[in-house]
C-alpha cells in the first residue's frame, strides 16, 4: 500500500472522528504559571527553549547537572551528554521544573522502528483500558484539564492501526474555534494533519461556521517545538491573509501538541516514544 493511499485513509479517519463538528462545551482554564514542557527527551547536541507561561515576571534558570544539559537565562536548553537532569525556572519563591533526558542517537536503540511500534502498542492498550468506545467502534480518551478538549483515539483502517489526536480550542476573544486532527501510525513515516478554523455566526449564540481549512504533514524525525510548518489552505471563506493563517495554524497546533503530550504522559508515554525524537 503506497504512502499516498495511506494518507488518504488517515484523512478519512480524521473526518470520521468528527473533526468537522465544532459542537461541545469548552471551558477556558484560568491562567496559571507553568512551564511549556514538564519533561523532554533530547539527543546529544539538540536544543529546546523552555518558557514560563502565565506571567511576565523574569525567571532565573538553573540546570541540576550541567554535564547533562545546560540552560541559558533565556531558557534555551542544550543537551550535552547522556543522562537525566532537571531544569528549574525560579520566580520569587516558586520553582517550576522540567525533567530533561539526554540520549545518544548513535548508541541508543530506543527510537528504533521496533521500539516505536511497541510504544504504539502501549498507547493502544492505555486507550482501550482507560477510555470508551463510540458508536463507530473507535476507542477514545477525552481530557479537558488544560482548558482544551483533547481526544486520543485508536481504530483500524484496512487492517492498519490508526491513532487520532484531536483538539478543539478557542481563540482568546471566544469568537474563533479551532480544531486540529493528526493521524499517526507505526507503519507510516509522516503524520497527516487536518485543521479547521470556525467563526462564530452570531455573538449571542454558540453557532459556528467553517472559516477556512488547512492541512499539512508532520515528519516526526525532524519536527521540533520551533518548526514552522507550511499549511495548504482551502475554503477560505473569511478571506484571511495567508501569512495570518500560517501563523495561527502553527500556534494552535503547537498548543494542541503540548496538551496531547500531557495526555500521553498520563499513560507513561512521551512524544519521543512515538518517534518525535527532536520535539
Amino acid at each position: 500500500m503506497g504512502n499516498k493511499k495511506l494518507c488518504s485513509i488517515l484523512l478519512i479517519a480524521a473526518l470520521a472522528m468528527g473533526i468537522m463538528n465544532p459542537t461541545g462545551t469548552l471551558t477556558k482554564a484560568a491562567a496559571k504559571i507553568k512551564l511549556n514542557k514538564t519533561s523532554v527527551t533530547l539527543n546529544i547536541g539538540y536544543t529546546i527553549v523552555l518558557k514560563v507561561k502565565g506571567t511576565k515576571k523574569k525567571a532565573t534558570w538553573i540546570s541540576e547537572n550541567t554535564k547533562v544539559a545546560t540552560v541559558t537565562q533565556k531558557g534555551k536548553v542544550t543537551a550535552k551528554s547522556t543522562g537525566i537532569t532537571k531544569i528549574t525556572a525560579k520566580i520569587a519563591k516558586k520553582k517550576y521544573t522540567c525533567t530533561v533526558r539526554v540520549k545518544n542517537a548513535n548508541t541508543d536503540n530506543s527510537n528504533s522502528a521496533a521500539a516505536i511500534s511497541g510504544n504504539f502498542d502501549k498507547l493502544k492498550t492505555y486507550i482501550q483500558n482507560n477510555g470508551s468506545v463510540d458508536a463507530d467502534g473507535y476507542h477514545f480518551i477525552e481530557d479537558t484539564s488544560t482548558g482544551i478538549v483533547c481526544t486520543l483515539s485508536y481504530t483500524e483502517q484496512d487492517g492498519m492501526p490508526v491513532f487520532m489526536f484531536l483538539s478543539k480550542q478557542f481563540e482568546e476573544n471566544g469568537s474563533i474555534l479551532y480544531s486540529n486532527g493528526m493521524a499517526l501510525t507505526p507503519v507510516l513515516s509522516i503524520g497527516p494533519v487536518v485543521s479547521y478554523c470556525y467563526t462564530k455566526l452570531n455573538p449571542d449564540n454558540d453557532e459556528f461556521s467553517v472559516g477556512y481549512q488547512v492541512k499539512t504533514n508532520i515528519d516526526p524525525k525532524t519536527f521540533t517545538k520551533a518548526t514552522m510548518l507550511t499549511f495548504e489552505v482551502s475554503d477560505n471563506v473569511l478571506g484571511c491573509e495567508n501569512s495570518e493563517i500560517q501563523e495561527v495554524s502553527n500556534r494552535m497546533l503547537s498548543t494542541a501538541f503540548d496538551a496531547w503530550g500531557l495526555m500521553l504522559l498520563k499513560g507513561g508515554i512521551s512524544w519521543a516514544d512515538l518517534g518525535f525524537m527532536a520535539y
